[in-house]
């Protein structure tokens, strides 16, 4: 039930941004044509060619991006088989060529992502950059020197934000409490995202 209730918990928290997700992996996309139009069909604009907008890939949260595994209770490290950096294998696979920057940081939460400064080294992925300000501020500052340049952004929170309802009385309300934390903190950050 706990396991249950944390990946539901994740599911509903993890929020994912895509930009330019139209960009083909060369210059640009050929045009469609559209479809035949008709009284039952809606006619739809064709797709415009589009200059690719970048290749980095930014990646915001906690040790699902920065792809921690356990070696043991209460142990573990970060390695390359976190999502964020199997995305980058699987994009390359399908003629995308994506540099990932992470951000993700195990054990952050939807609240520490926004007011804690720092990631101890050794739960930053691997090849993550070193930052000092709150994991939000760090990725701002990367997104607006590198605007225009950045193809993909993820963020995967909201675990943390869930796993002390283990040990609650009333898990359901436990999670459903945290939920509205990790709701409204969410929204804080994709606004700080959008600046």
């Amino acid at each position: 039930m706990i396991a249950t209730a944390r990946r539901t918990a994740v599911a509903l928290a993890a929020v994912t941004i895509l930009t330019a997700c139209t960009s083909a992996p060369t210059a640009t996309r050929a045009t469609s044509t559209p479809a035949p139009h008709s009284s039952t069909t809606p006619k739809r604009p064709a797709l415009r060619a589009r200059k690719n907008t970048g290749n980095l890939y930014v990646s915001i949260g906690d040790s699902y991006a920065a792809g921690f595994q356990p070696t043991g209770r209460g142990q573990g490290h970060t390695t390359r088989n976190g999502f964020a950096y199997q995305a980058v294998r699987l994009a390359r696979a399908k003629g995308y060529h994506l540099n990932l920057v992470n951000f993700g940081c195990a054990g952050t939460t939807t609240a520490s992502v926004l007011h804690s400064p720092g990631c101890v080294t050794h739960y930053l992925g691997p090849g993550a950059p070193d930052y000092h300000q709150t994991q939000a501020d760090a990725a701002v500052a990367y997104l607006n020197a590198h605007r225009g340049r950045v193809a993909l952004i993820t963020v995967s929170l909201g675990g943390n934000d869930v796993t002390h309802c283990e040990t609650a009385t009333n898990t359901v309300s436990c999670v459903t409490s945290a939920l509205a934390v990790i709701r409204r903190n969410l929204a804080t950050l994709v606004r700080s995202e959008e600046r």
